[in-house]
């Protein structure tokens, strides 16, 4: 019971309190401030008193309140001609009885932020619109699009009424969050400015909202080569169907995932024939040499026999050239044989008709001190016949004594096409660093480890 009466009486003194202050708003007069003339009962006091006692306040807190709780507009705006404090005026604007008064108060407002708070917060429509009207400097909307402390319904609503392209392009380039950058790619008609927007910012979800604004095919694939998130790349590669970007990127980008998908929409015979001449980017590698997925790929698309020769004369990938070479059918061998002037096709085709033999070639780029390189080359373009493991040891161990340096690419081709461990084992110990440098490459593709001891060395590098 005593709970009981204890909540009631509070109750009731809070609503005492509460129309003493509305009272107070009426110009209640206080026994030491009001002039005597001003004395009478609140509910006999006319209109002109209950102003003139608002123009005796200096308070500003208790100017907001009765600008606040009074009914009456002449109270109202009596009160907010004293008032000068933003933040009280802000709140008398979303927080007063009467419709008229908030407005008042927006009029008289003048922190922009506090005017953006009520233009996309405000509760009363009236006020939200005229607080709105107010808002008109486009650069200011801007700014507070891009401030980080600004709420998202601020900022959404700032973006919305940007028509400025320059500046939604600021705000989309500046905004820590990326919610306003979509809000502002929405918004943004030039293609290459979108581009440029997702280039610059690292957010994966404003990648992908410019993805979805982008028609133009090039500018699709610039995104495909240069996103860091591959589902944005992979995004932007679904929507390009020019043949002549697919091979680009096929060739140009780092996805595995991205050359095949490329490759196996390309249809175009010359195209898959371009991806599988240039050497296309990969990931991995084999032994330290890289794989060209893409090329071999496009390969496999490729029927054209003209075609096939065009790889064979000039694919940067000899694994490419042979598998191409391969696929050859007697005339294309025929016209290769009479057009072309390539001394490593035209020992190929020697190789192939049975005019001549490995051992012999090698020996005699041996003897002449040339050509290894094109022995090699065109034995990196044949399964059948191969040169025996003995004739390019031998061949190789003779031009590691004689310490030719110009032969040492060919040299660490031949160990990785045709060595074995004994081979790598010479190039290790034999004195030159990059010989060296192969038979650890050799060790670690055939999966050996390099240990070192004591033993002794029978091929020295430059010993003739």
């Amino acid at each position: 019971m005593w709970e009981m009466l204890a909540s009631f009486r509070s109750e009731r003194l809070m609503w005492i309190s509460f129309t003493l202050m509305i009272s107070a708003c009426a110009c209640t007069p206080s026994a030491t401030n009001t002039p005597s003339a001003a004395r009478s009962s609140p509910g006999r006091r006319t209109m002109e008193q209950r102003v003139e006692f608002v123009q005796t306040l200096t308070d500003q807190g208790e100017l907001a309140r009765c600008a606040e709780l009074t009914g009456e507009l002449e109270v109202g705006i009596a009160a907010l001609e004293r008032l000068s404090d933003d933040a009280l005026i802000s709140r008398v604007a979303a927080n007063a009885r009467t419709t008229e008064i908030r407005v008042a108060a927006l009029e008289k407002l003048t922190d922009k932020q506090e005017i953006l708070k009520l233009a996309s917060e405000g509760e009363d429509p009236l006020v939200r619109s005229a607080a709105r009207k107010q808002i008109a400097d486009e650069q200011f909307l801007a700014e507070m699009a891009i401030d980080a402390d600004s709420t998202f319904t601020r900022n959404e609503w700032a973006v919305e009424k940007l028509t400025d392209q320059a500046l939604l392009t600021q705000v989309a380039l500046e905004t820590p969050h990326a919610s306003t950058a979509i809000l502002a790619v929405k918004k943004i008609a030039d293609q290459t400015t979108l581009v440029r927007v997702a280039l610059e910012r690292r957010f994966w979800n404003v990648q992908y909202a410019v993805v979805e604004r982008l028609t133009d095919q090039a500018l699709l694939a610039q995104i495909v080569l240069k996103s860091h998130h591959p589902e944005v790349a992979t995004s932007a590669l679904k929507k390009i169907t020019d043949q002549a970007l697919l091979a680009e990127i096929a060739i140009e980008d780092f996805s595995i995932d991205c050359q095949r998908y490329c490759v196996e929409k390309l249809s175009d015979q010359t195209l898959l024939a371009k991806v599988a001449i240039e050497e296309g980017v990969t990931g991995i590698s084999i032994g330290g040499k890289p794989v060209d997925v893409s090329g071999k790929l496009a390969l496999e698309k490729v029927a054209d026999q003209a075609l096939l020769r065009k790889i064979v004369l000039e694919a940067k990938d000899w694994d490419i050239r042979r598998d191409a070479f391969s696929r050859l059918d007697d005339a294309s061998l025929a016209v290769l044989a009479s057009d072309t002037t390539d001394p490593v096709i035209q020992l190929v085709i020697r190789i192939v008709n049975g005019e001549t033999y490995w051992r012999p070639e090698f020996l005699d780029a041996l003897q002449r001190n040339r050509g290894l390189g094109n022995v090699l080359r065109a034995a990196a373009l044949v399964d059948d016949p191969v040169p025996s493991i003995g004739t390019v040891e031998y061949v190789c161990c003779e031009y590691i004594r004689r310490g030719d340096i110009s032969v040492v690419p060919e040299l660490t081709e031949a160990l990785m096409r045709f060595g074995n461990k004994t081979m790598a084992e010479v190039y290790l110990n034999c004195g030159q660093p990059n010989l060296a440098a192969a038979g650890r490459r050799w060790a670690r593709k055939h999966g050996y480890s390099v240990d070192e001891g004591y033993g002794s060395v029978h091929i020295h590098w430059g010993e003739r």
